[in-house]
């Protein structure tokens, strides 16, 4: 277990091999409806299920968009999704259903519609799980915008 600022981390016992390691920043702007975390994945795999806790301990939020972009070579992709459920052993509600792809290595994917479920209860564990890798893939960044619901 990793705790990190307001995100507390778990890594699969399956991981098994090599370094891995998730960070997590956030920023806000006091003047700005909208907030920010980012978060970073390193050496993602098929069967990946990271685990963090509330980021706003005690408030509900709603995610509006998620900017994702990888770091690597050889044509990378990861397939990933965003879930969320007030009970870990659950398999989750996805944020997006069937999650998303990420390709790029320099201007980043943008989810801004077709969610699922965007509001989170002030309750709710946040996991990402990461369902296909192909290419060469050292990292995926997440930058998550949100506001209080």
């Amino acid at each position: 277990m990793k705790t990190i600022g307001f995100l507390v981390l778990f890594l699969a016992p399956s991981l098994g091999y090599g370094q891995r390691f998730i960070s997590e920043g956030d920023t806000t702007d006091i003047l700005a409806k909208y907030k920010t975390k980012n978060f970073s994945v390193s050496n993602p795999f098929q069967g990946d299920a990271l685990m963090g806790h509330t980021w706003e301990v005690g408030r509900e939020f709603v995610i509006t968009k998620v900017v994702t972009v990888l770091q690597g070579s050889s044509s990378p992709s990861v397939t990933w999704s965003l879930r969320h459920h007030t009970d870990r052993s659950n398999a989750g509600t996805e944020l997006v259903t069937n999650g998303s792809t990420t390709t790029s290595l320099t201007t980043g994917n943008t989810v801004s519609s077709g969610f699922n479920d965007a509001s989170i209860s002030s309750n709710e564990f946040i996991w990402v799980t990461i369902s296909a890798t192909a290419g060469r893939v050292d990292a995926i960044h997440f930058t998550v915008y949100y506001y209080h619901d």
